[in-house]
C-alpha cells in the first residue's frame, strides 16, 4: 500500500497528477488563509483557523478509492488493472468520493473522541457535502463499519484514507471541534469556507495539476488565490455624514436609523413611500461599516428590474463612501439571473465536464452568482440570498457569502407566503453569523412584523406609530418601537368610475400638460388601455410598460420613461404612462394623477407612493387617485357565490387572491379621501379586520388560508437541507408560481442558419444535430432579444443550441406583426407590435 500513489488531479494529456495528500494540503492552505478573512465571524462562532484547515483537509479523502481512482485509465494501465475493472464494471458501481469522505471522516472524528457523535456526524455530513449536494449523516456513534481490503485490488482503500486522515489532523495541531448539531450556524459557514478553499486550491492558475509545490511556495499561492477574489471589509472613507454621502440634509427617520442599527440583528424600517428608506438603511450600513461592525452590504430587491436601478445607485453611494483606490476594486455586484447580459458581469456557461469525469463545479461557480455575493457590494435578487437557506446547491456557500454583512431586503410586503416564510428563515439562519438584516416597507401589517422579528404576533393591532423603527439586535429578549416624527400629510382624493370616463379625463388631464400613470393588473389590460388611449394620435406620448417587450425594448422604455419622470427629470411633463405592477415599488417616479384597477390595499398604497412624489412647486391638480369601477357593485358581490365573483372580478382574479381583491374593494369603495401617511395603517387594519362576511367570502378567505398553509408547508420543505439538493437558480425554490414561463428569442427573420433577431443583431444556428455548446455572445444576443411566455401555450420540441444558451425557442416575424413560433398551440397566436410589445391571443 505504501508504493501505490492515488492521484487527486489529471494532467492536460489524461495522466495521474499530483496526489490526494497534496491537494488536500494546498485546500487546507487555502481554508487557513481565508480563516483569517473571516476571523470575526470564526470568533463569534467559537471556531479556529486550525479547525478550519483541518477540516479542508479531509474534504477529499474519499478520493482514495477504487471508485475514484479507476477514473483515470491511464493509472489503471499502470497498475494492469484494465481488465479488471471492465469485468468488475467498476465504473458503474462507482460511488461519488463525497459519501466515502462522509463515512470515512465520521468514523475517525468517533474513534479519535475529536468531538462527540453527533458532532461526528454533523461535521463528516457538511464536508463531504462539498460538492454541492447533501451528503446524509451516519448515524451517531454508529459510522458504517469499515469495508474489508478490496479482493480485486488487495488494497486496504479504508486504512489508506485513515492514515491521510490522521496526517492532516497532527499537521494542524490535533484540533478538537465543537459537538455541532446538524443545525448549528457555524457548521453551514466552515462547509461554505471549505467548498469556497476546494475550488481556489483546484485553481490551475495557482495550483497545477501535474506540478507538486513545496509547502511554502503553496502557501505563498494560497495566499495570492484569496486576494485575488477582493474578500474581506468594505473600505470606506470615516467621518462621512448623510449629507456627505447622499446630497441632501436627512429626514427624521434617516437619522433614526444611523442611530438605532448599531450592530447584528433584524430593524424593520417602517416608512412612507418617498422618504428615503434606502438612503436610511445605507446610511445605518455605512455607519456598522466605518466601525468594523460589518464586511460589508448585499441589497436584496423583488424584482431584476429593481435591481437593475438600485444598482445605479448604489454605485453613487459607493464613489461617495468608498476611497478613490478602492471604487474599482468594489464596485457594487449586479446579482441575478440576468445579470450576465452586461458586460461587466460573469458569464455562465454550459456545463462542462472537467478531465477527471466529473462536472467542473469550480469553472462553473466562479461564472455564477455565488461568486458575485462574495464582493463586499452587491445589489440583486431577493432570490440569490434565499438560495442560502433552501436545498439548494452550494447553499452553504451562499450563507458563507452573506456572513458578516448588511443584508438590505427592501418592499416586503410584496412576497407572497412562500417566499415571506423563507425571508423570515432567512432572518433566523443569518443572525449567528454576524449579519445585520434591515427590512423595509411602507405597508407591513403588525402580524408580518412579528413574524420578521421572530416573536409572537400582537392579539389585537393597537395604534401604533409610523414611521417606525422597530429593533430587535441580537441576543435582545424583545423587540424596542423606536417611532419617528411623521412627514408632512398629503391628502388624496380617492373615486372610482367607469373604464370610459377615465380613459377621457386621462386625455384631458395629459392635454393640458399633466403627467397621468394608469397601472393594470395584467399585460393583456395594459396593452388595451394603451391601445385605446393612442387611438386618434393625441399630441402627448402615451407610453408602456410591462413584462411582454423583448429584453432590450424593456430597457430602453424603462431609462425613457424613468429619466422623464424621475426626480431629476428634465423632460416635458404633459403624457400618459400606462403600465403593469412592475411600476409600484423601488421605482422613483412621479405622477399629478393616478388612475389605477383594483389591487390588494397594500398594492394600492404602493402605487399612491408614485402620486405627486417630489417637491416641484405649486401644482395645478390636487393629488387624486381613480379606481376603474369593477362589472359589479360591492352590494352584488356580496349576494354573488364565488363562481359569479371571479368572473365579476375578471382576470385579476388570477393574479391577487380573491379575498384580498374584495375587502380592499370594501374599503376604498367608503373612501372619498385619505390622508398620507398618516390613513396608512388604519386602512390595513379596515382591510383585515376580523367581521362577520358573506358567506362566500368567508369561503374565498378559507381557501385563501389553504393556500397559505400549504405554502408554508412548501417553504419548510424546501428549508430542509437535507433534502434532494437542486440546482441554484433563481425562481424554482425561492418562488412558488402556478405558471412555469418558457424563454422566448424574437428574430425578425432568417437566412439559412443566420437569424437576425429583433434589435438587429445576428446569431448563427449551428447545423446537424451535434450537442451546441455554450456561446456567450450568442446567448447574450439572444437573451437580449428574449422575453418570457407561459409554459401553458406552448408544447416546444427540443432545441440543443437554444437551451444550452438559455433560450428554449425562436419565434419567426412575419407579415403583418404575426410571430411564428414552432411548438406554439394551435389555439394561441402571437402578435409583435412595437408599441404594445408581445399579445397573446386565443384564437375563436
Amino acid at each position: 500500500m505504501e508504493e501505490l500513489r492515488f492521484w487527486a488531479k489529471t494532467a492536460a494529456d489524461g495522466q495521474p497528477g499530483i496526489c490526494v495528500a497534496e491537494h488536500l494540503r494546498n485546500v487546507a492552505l487555502v481554508a487557513a488563509v481565508l480563516a483569517q478573512r473571516y476571523a470575526c465571524v470564526l470568533a463569534r462562532l467559537g471556531l479556529t483557523a486550525d479547525q478550519a484547515a483541518f477540516l479542508a483537509a479531509c474534504h477529499d479523502v474519499g478520493k482514495i478509492s477504487r471508485d475514484f481512482q479507476s477514473k483515470c485509465r491511464p493509472w489503471l494501465a499502470e497498475r494492469g488493472w484494465l481488465e479488471l475493472a471492465a469485468a468488475g464494471d467498476w465504473a458503474r458501481r462507482a460511488r461519488a468520493h463525497g459519501e466515502l469522505t462522509n463515512e470515512s471522516l465520521a468514523r475517525f472524528l468517533t474513534e479519535r473522541a475529536v468531538c462527540g457523535d453527533q458532532g461526528a456526524s454533523s461535521w463528516a455530513a457538511a464536508i463531504g457535502s462539498h460538492h454541492g449536494r447533501t451528503v446524509r449523516p451516519t448515524e451517531p456513534g454508529l459510522p458504517p463499519p469499515p469495508e474489508k481490503a478490496d479482493s480485486d485490488t488487495q488494497v486496504d482503500w479504508e486504512a489508506a484514507r485513515r492514515c491521510t486522515l490522521e496526517e492532516a489532523w497532527q499537521a494542524w495541531q490535533c484540533p478538537r471541534l465543537p459537538d455541532a448539531d446538524p443545525a448549528w450556524p457555524g457548521l453551514w459557514f466552515l462547509a461554505g469556507l471549505v467548498s469556497l478553499a476546494d475550488w481556489l486550491g483546484s485553481d490551475e492558475r495557482f495550483f497545477p495539476p501535474d506540478c507538486s509545490l513545496p509547502r511554502a511556495e503553496a502557501a505563498c499561492r494560497a495566499r495570492q488565490a484569496v486576494s485575488g477574489l477582493g474578500l474581506g471589509p468594505l473600505p470606506v472613507r470615516r467621518g462621512l455624514s448623510f449629507e456627505d454621502l447622499f446630497g441632501c440634509p436627512p429626514y427624521a427617520v434617516q437619522r433614526l436609523a444611523g442611530e438605532v442599527i448599531t450592530g447584528p440583528g433584524v430593524y424593520v424600517l417602517e416608512a412612507p413611500m418617498g422618504q428615503g428608506k434606502t438612503e436610511a438603511a445605507l446610511y445605518a450600513a455605512y455607519r456598522l461599516l466605518e466601525q468594523g461592525r460589518s464586511t460589508g452590504i448585499y441589497f436584496a430587491l423583488p424584482t431584476q428590474a429593481t435591481s437593475n436601478r438600485m444598482h445605479e445607485r448604489l454605485e453613487q453611494f459607493c464613489r461617495r463612501a468608498c476611497p478613490q483606490e478602492a471604487t474599482l476594486r468594489h464596485s457594487p455586484q449586479l446579482i441575478h439571473a440576468s445579470s450576465w447580459l452586461r458586460e461587466d458581469c460573469a458569464q455562465p456557461t454550459g456545463g462542462e465536464v472537467d478531465r477527471d469525469g466529473e462536472p467542473d463545479a469550480n469553472r462553473r461557480w466562479f461564472a455564477s452568482s455565488k461568486r458575485a455575493l462574495l464582493a463586499p457590494l452587491g445589489v440583486g435578487t431577493v432570490d440569490q440570498a434565499l438560495l442560502s437557506v433552501v436545498a439548494a446547491r452550494h447553499f452553504f456557500v451562499r450563507r458563507f457569502a452573506l456572513a458578516g454583512k448588511v443584508v438590505i431586503l427592501d418592499e416586503v410586503h410584496s412576497y407572497d407566503v412562500y417566499t415571506g416564510t423563507l425571508i423570515e428563515n432567512l432572518c433566523r439562519e443569518l443572525i449567528p453569523l454576524g449579519c445585520t438584516l434591515i427590512i423595509l416597507s411602507a405597508t407591513l401589517t403588525p402580524q408580518a412584523r412579528a413574524r420578521l422579528l421572530g416573536i409572537a404576533p400582537p392579539d389585537e393591532a393597537a395604534s401604533e406609530p409610523y414611521p417606525l423603527l422597530t429593533a430587535r439586535p441580537e441576543g435582545a429578549a424583545a423587540p424596542d418601537a423606536h417611532p419617528a416624527p411623521p412627514p408632512k400629510g398629503k391628502t388624496v382624493r380617492i373615486a372610482f368610475a367607469p373604464r370610459e370616463e377615465l380613459l377621457r379625463r386621462a386625455r384631458e388631464a395629459a392635454a393640458q400638460g399633466a403627467v397621468v400613470l394608469w397601472v393594470c393588473d395584467t399585460v393583456e389590460s395594459a396593452q388595451q388601455t394603451r391601445q385605446e388611449l393612442a387611438a386618434d394620435a393625441p399630441a402627448f406620448p402615451v407610453g408602456l410598460l410591462h413584462s411582454r417587450f423583448p429584453y432590450f425594448k424593456r430597457q430602453e422604455l424603462e431609462k425613457h420613461w424613468l429619466d422623464r419622470l424621475g426626480r431629476s427629470g428634465s423632460g416635458p411633463r404633459g403624457g400618459i404612462l400606462v403600465s403593469t405592477q412592475i411600476v409600484e415599488q423601488s421605482v422613483d417616479i412621479d405622477a399629478d394623477l393616478l388612475i389605477t384597477e383594483l389591487a390588494p390595499s397594500d398594492m394600492l398604497l404602493q402605487r399612491l407612493g408614485r402620486l405627486q412624489r417630489h417637491e416641484r412647486g405649486p401644482r395645478r391638480w390636487p393629488p387624486r387617485c381613480l379606481l376603474v369601477e369593477e362589472a359589479a357593485s360591492l352590494n352584488d358581490l356580496r349576494g354573488f357565490d364565488e363562481r359569479s365573483i371571479l368572473a365579476a372580478l375578471g382576470p385579476k382574479a388570477h393574479v391577487y387572491a380573491p379575498y384580498a381583491l374584495l375587502r380592499s374593494l370594501e374599503v376604498w369603495n367608503a373612501l372619498d379621501e385619505l390622508s398620507l401617511p398618516s390613513d396608512i395603517r388604519d386602512i390595513l387594519a379596515q382591510t383585515w379586520e376580523d367581521k362577520a362576511l358573506p358567506p362566500a367570502w368567508e369561503r374565498l378567505r378559507d381557501e385563501a388560508d389553504g393556500r397559505g398553509f400549504a405554502a408554508k408547508q412548501m417553504a419548510a420543505l424546501r428549508h430542509n437541507i437535507w433534502n434532494l439538493s437542486q440546482e441554484d437558480r433563481e425562481g424554482p425554490l425561492t418562488r412558488n408560481s402556478e405558471y412555469e414561463t418558457r424563454v422566448v428569442a424574437l428574430c425578425a427573420r432568417r437566412q439559412g442558419q443566420t437569424c437576425t433577431l429583433l434589435n438587429g443583431e445576428s446569431v448563427r444556428l449551428p447545423e446537424g444535430k451535434s450537442r451546441a455548446r455554450f456561446d456567450l455572445r450568442a446567448a447574450r444576443a439572444l437573451a437580449r432579444n428574449s422575453l418570457r411566455l407561459p409554459a401553458y401555450c406552448l408544447d416546444l420540441a427540443s432545441a440543443p443550441f437554444l437551451q444550452c444558451n438559455h433560450v428554449d425557442a425562436l419565434a419567426l416575424l412575419e407579415e403583418k406583426g404575426v410571430l411564428s413560433l414552432r411548438g406554439l398551440k394551435s389555439e394561441y397566436r402571437l402578435l409583435w407590435e412595437p408599441d404594445l410589445g408581445v399579445r397573446l391571443c386565443k384564437n375563436a
